[in-house]
């Protein structure tokens, strides 16, 4: 009962995130002020991060996964590459990507996509 309490939280977080981070940088891409932006980010999107890192990493231990597998890594650089992302954007008094306009999107849409293959994945895994 608690691993599937606890999959269901870690799926829910990761909706949660993911919709965030979207929100994030499709509000981010039209407007250049970055001060509304900070609750969000560091009330919503790093703490989900966190909770998502936690809850998985409990979900493994509670299954018996191993930490080498593909999935794993692949869960794990989904989500600290698309807060590291946010972060860096928040961090930086002009926009990071101003040289590179292409380069912003281009970050997300690999990331989110990664993450949303691992939502279906792992909401899909036989226990």
């Amino acid at each position: 009962m608690a691993y599937f309490s606890l999959k269901i939280f870690h799926i829910l977080a990761a909706g949660i995130f993911c919709s965030s981070i979207v929100w994030y940088f499709s509000k981010r891409l039209t407007s250049a002020e970055t001060s509304s932006l900070q609750l969000p980010l560091w009330g919503i999107i790093l703490p989900c991060a966190l909770l998502l890192l936690v809850s998985g990493f409990t979900i493994i231990s509670m299954m018996h996964y191993m930490l080498t597998t593909l999935w794993v890594k692949i869960a794990v650089f989904g989500v600290m590459g698309l807060a590291v992302c946010a972060i860096i954007d928040a961090l930086t008094p002009e926009r990071v990507y101003n040289k590179h306009p292409w380069l912003e999107k281009a970050l997300m849409l690999i990331f989110l996509s990664i993450l949303s293959a691992m939502v279906y994945g792992m909401s899909n895994l036989s226990s």
